[in-house]
């Protein structure tokens, strides 16, 4: 239970974007500059299991949750959350939705008049990765599925692929954190 609750503080903490009084990124406004993830998006496909996107995609009961992709769809086959909380969003115009299920967070943004997945966050060592990555694991394990073309800053190791990002945390040579993103085009998180 102690476990449980570090790990809801460390997301909350990692994830929670809060208003800053930088200058907000600009939103593509035409689907040619969305990443491929979002572009799928606009296809109305995101969220069936059978679509794939080119990046890191979370699978849970047969959704794939894709970066980037269209969140209604997703919410829809993932039923309902255990809590939504909802913000202004500061990068985009509308409300930032964090959608709390059991072992995960998702996190969608607004744009265009539509609301878009922009990260997920595992809660609970329950969730995992496709590969077989879950909060628990061991470095090396990570290291074994993912390889060394990581990025790393501290403890936390991200790698990017197609427009997505999976960050993991590390402490004393275990997993404790993962988290999905969205990158915009120059491969900056979206919305931080």
């Amino acid at each position: 239970m102690k476990k449980s609750m570090v790990m809801i503080i460390i997301a909350a903490i990692c994830v929670l974007p809060g208003c800053n009084k930088a200058e907000p990124k600009d939103a593509p406004s035409e689907p040619d500059n969305l990443p491929a993830s979002a572009q799928l998006a606009q296809t109305g496909q995101a969220g069936k299991s059978n679509e794939r996107s080119e990046g890191f995609v979370f699978r849970f009961n047969n959704t794939d949750i894709i970066m980037g992709g269209a969140a209604d769809p997703i919410i829809e086959a993932l039923g309902e959350p255990r809590e939504v909380f909802e913000e202004t969003s500061c990068a985009f115009d509308g409300i930032d939705r964090f959608l709390y299920y059991n072992d995960f967070q998702l996190n969608t943004f607004p744009l265009d008049g539509a609301d878009y997945v922009w990260s997920v966050n595992f809660l609970t060592d329950s969730a995992e990765t496709q590969e077989g990555l879950y909060v628990g694991s061991t470095l090396d394990k990570m290291l074994e599925i993912y390889g060394d073309g990581y990025e790393r800053e501290n403890e936390m190791y991200r790698y990017k692929k197609n427009g997505t990002e999976l960050a993991v945390l590390t402490e004393n040579g275990e997993v404790i954190q993962i988290t999905y993103y969205w990158l915009d085009d120059s491969g900056a998180n979206v919305v931080q």
